[in-house]
């Protein structure tokens, strides 16, 4: 079974970056790693609704998160900002 990790936290407090070192790090290990990109960089349109648009980066996440479960390609799945984070920002 694949193992999930997210990385929360505010905007530029290194989070893309601490991801991108243990990635390299993980698949020098012998690992299979996926780095799901952050929904907020995928998903431009609606950030006027600011509710809707943390609804829609929550649903981009959760669906990553449900394939990976389902399929499990790999080892290690790395969220940057995903449903711990979309959530937070909803409440």
């Amino acid at each position: 079974m694949s193992k999930m990790i997210e990385f929360a936290g505010m905007p530029n407090a290194g989070k893309t970056s601490v991801i991108e070192m243990i990635d390299r790090q993980l698949r020098r290990d012998g690992y299979t790693v996926y780095s799901s990109p952050e929904g907020a960089n995928l998903i431009r349109n609606g950030r006027q609704l600011k509710w809707l648009y943390d609804v829609r980066t929550f649903i981009y996440s959760l669906s990553v998160l449900i394939d990976n479960l389902k399929h499990q390609d790999y080892d290690v799945v790395l969220f940057d900002r995903a449903v711990f984070d979309a959530i937070g920002w909803l409440n």
